[in-house]
């Protein structure tokens, strides 16, 4: 049976939470080391919630995250009014 990448994710944490070596898991599950590791990480410190390589983010990065696109849509459509007042003002200039 082919297991979905949290499948996997979930099964190499059991095993190294379990005292399997990192590697041994890595090799058995074709997964990066690397990935195990920070899974281990993001296990030990937020056991009860999900970690971001899990594909679901810390609530608090979420609502960063949300944050940080409001703040980049507010920007843009600031470039957008600058551009349009600069465009009406020079109008307004010639028109005049």
């Amino acid at each position: 049976m082919i297991k979905n990448s949290n499948q996997l994710k979930g099964e190499s944490i059991k095993r190294v939470i379990g005292d399997e070596i990192a590697f041994k898991v890595s090799g058995d599950l074709n997964i990066n080391i690397n990935s195990i590791y920070i899974e281990k990480l993001c296990y030990k410190e937020y056991s009860e919630q999900p970690c971001v390589m899990s594909g679901h983010a810390h609530p608090k990065n979420e609502e960063i995250h949300k944050l940080q696109k409001q703040i980049c849509a507010l920007q843009e459509e600031n470039k957008i009014l600058k551009k349009a007042g600069a465009v009406f003002v020079k109008n307004l200039s010639v028109n005049s």
